[in-house]
C-alpha cells in the first residue's frame, strides 16, 4: 500500500502510525531499570514517519524496515528527563508500567505535540512498526493531491480495504481544537458580560457623582466655565478611576495568567500586546460609558441649578 501511494504522482513521503498527533493517549510509563519511572506515552511508527511529520530525528537514526533487536526512538523531552547530563543514544529503557519491555535507544526525536497544540512537550517514545503491527493503522502522507485523490488510490490498490476517513492535516488540527474552543467560548462570553456590567456600573457611578455635584457644575459654568470644561472634568474622574482599576486588574492579570496557559497557542501568558489591546479596550469602553453622563453635565443651565438649590 505505502508502495503505491509513493509511486503516485504529487506525493512526496508516505509513513504508517498507529496513532496521530493530536489525539488522546493512553497514559503509560517509561524509566531505567532499577530506577522509578516517570509518566511518558508512546506510539507505533514506520521508518519515514517522523521525517513526514516534520519532527526529525536530530541524533542518531530513523527505525529501518525490519530491527532484529528491540529498539525505541525518544522525544528530546524524554532523553532530558532520563539523561539529563549525558546522551540517551545506545542506552536502555524500560517502557510500561506493569509490564516494562526493554529496548535500546537509537535515535532521538524533535519534540512533537501529542494531545493539544499548546501543550508543553512530554516525555514520548516510539516504537518501530515491524516489531509492533496490530493490524490497524493510520497512512500519513505529504502530499499536494487533494484527500479523494489518496482515498482512490488506495481503494484502487486494495478493494477490501476499509479506509475510515481521509483528512487534511489542517482539518486534522481543527478538529483538535474542539475542547478548547468550548472553553474559550465559555470564558469570552463571561468576559464580555463582565465588561458589560463594568460599563453599566461606571455610567451609574458617574451619573451619580454628576448628581451630587450639580450646583458645584452650575457655579463653575456661572462663572465662565465653557461646556467643553465641564465634559473634560468628568470624564477625567471617570477615566482615572478606570486607569486605576486597569493597573490593579494588570497586576492581578499576570499573577493568575499562567493558570490559563492551555488556552493559549501562539501567545504568552504575559505577552504585552495582549495586555496593552486589553487595556484600551476597557479605556474605550469607559470613555463611552463616561461620555453620556459628562455631556449632560456640560448642558446644565446654572440658573436653574442654582434656583433649585
Amino acid at each position: 500500500m505505502t508502495g503505491r501511494l509513493r509511486s503516485v504522482a504529487g506525493v512526496k513521503s508516505v509513513a504508517i502510525t498507529n496513532i496521530l498527533p493530536l489525539t488522546p493517549l493512553a497514559p503509560s510509563c517509561a524509566g531505567l531499570p532499577d530506577h522509578d519511572s516517570i509518566p511518558a506515552t508512546s506510539s507505533v511508527v514506520g521508518p519515514g514517519f517522523l521525517d513526514t511529520m516534520r519532527s526529525p530525528v536530530v541524533a542518531g537514526r530513523d527505525f529501518r524496515t525490519v530491527e532484529t533487536q528491540p529498539v525505541v526512538i525518544v522525544n528530546q523531552a524524554m532523553a532530558k528527563r532520563l539523561w539529563p547530563s549525558e546522551s540517551a543514544l545506545g542506552k536502555t529503557v524500560q517502557l510500561g508500567c506493569r509490564t516494562k519491555a526493554t529496548a535500546e535507544v537509537i535515535g532521538i526525536a524533535k519534540d512533537l505535540r501529542f494531545v493539544s497544540v499548546g501543550e508543553p512537550a512530554k516525555p514520548h517514545a516510539y516504537r518501530p512498526l515491524s516489531q509492533n503491527y496490530d493490524g490497524y493503522q493510520t497512512i500519513v502522507v505529504e502530499t499536494s493531491l487533494a484527500p479523494e485523490a489518496i482515498r482512490k488510490t488506495i481503494a484502487d490498490a486494495n478493494a477490501l480495504a476499509r479506509v475510515y476517513a481521509v483528512k487534511s492535516l489542517s482539518e486534522w488540527v481543527d478538529q483538535s481544537y474542539w475542547q478548547i474552543r468550548w472553553e474559550v467560548s465559555v470564558l469570552s462570553a463571561f468576559a464580555a458580560l463582565a465588561l458589560l456590567l463594568s460599563a453599566v456600573g461606571l455610567y451609574g457611578m458617574i451619573a451619580y457623582h454628576v448628581t451630587l455635584r450639580r450646583r458645584e457644575i452650575g457655579v463653575r459654568v456661572a462663572v465662565g466655565a465653557q461646556a467643553s470644561d465641564i465634559l473634560r472634568l468628568i470624564l477625567r474622574q471617570g477615566l482615572t478611576s478606570t486607569a486605576i482599576g486597569i493597573a490593579i486588574g494588570l497586576v492581578l492579570s499576570a499573577g493568575i495568567a499562567r493558570l490559563m496557559a492551555k488556552l493559549l497557542y501562539g501567545v504568552s501568558p504575559t505577552d504585552p500586546i495582549a495586555y496593552a489591546a486589553a487595556a484600551l479596550i476597557w479605556l474605550f469602553v469607559a470613555a463611552a460609558a463616561c461620555y453620556l453622563p459628562a455631556r449632560r453635565a456640560s448642558k446644565l443651565d446654572p440658573l436653574e441649578v442654582l434656583r433649585n438649590e
